[in-house]
């Protein structure tokens, strides 16, 4: 039991810790009722997706195949062919992933200015939005010089930092609130 669950830490990790960077950007939004059901619905179809590329890579590719593969969905986008009309649609698959990679890259580096706003108590966020850049450029660069090094960081050390930043920190939180809440009604 305890390698299927350490082997499932990255796969529970990546989809459903990263979101939490979302609820810095919850005191924004207009419609605070439709929060809740807005964000529940996305995290089940985000998980609903993953799960059903994954499903169709192993039955296509294989189980074995799937797992040698570090782009499995890029290996799988190449197999399709309906009618000698629609096939190789990689591109497609390449063009879809550049653009929420960039979504996602632009709402953490939002949400990463905007809380060190936050924590030096700045009015604005925006003088920090170019130092951070170049900090993160250069970070980027250190942090992964290789796809070995870099595909070991995120099977072995990054699931355990984003549950940290993800779910234990934001948990303390919660409870020292849920805390001085009540004190305040007492």
């Amino acid at each position: 039991m305890k390698p299927v669950i350490r082997g499932s830490i990255p796969f529970i990790v990546f989809p459903f810790i990263e979101p939490v960077a979302i609820l810095m950007i919850l005191p924004f939004v207009s419609q605070k009722d439709r929060i809740r059901k807005s964000l529940f619905v996305g995290q089940l179809l985000a998980g609903s997706v993953l799960i059903i590329i994954t499903m169709f890579a192993i039955l296509v590719l294989g189980s074995e195949s799937t797992a040698r593969q570090n782009y499995p969905i890029y290996m799988l986008a190449k197999k399709i062919n309906i009618a000698d009309f629609l096939t190789r649609l990689e591109a497609i698959m390449a063009i879809i992933w550049f653009i929420t990679i960039f979504i996602r890259f632009s709402l953490f580096f939002y949400v990463t200015v905007l809380g060190l706003a936050q924590t030096f108590k700045m009015q604005d966020y925006r003088p920090l939005v170019f130092p951070f850049g170049i900090l993160l450029i250069a970070f980027t660069l250190i942090m992964s010089p290789n796809t070995v090094h870099y595909s070991k960081f995120i099977t072995e050390i990054w699931p355990f930092y984003a549950m940290t930043f993800g779910f234990l920190l934001p948990l303390i939180l919660l409870i020292i609130a849920k805390v001085q809440k009540n004190d305040q009604r007492n």
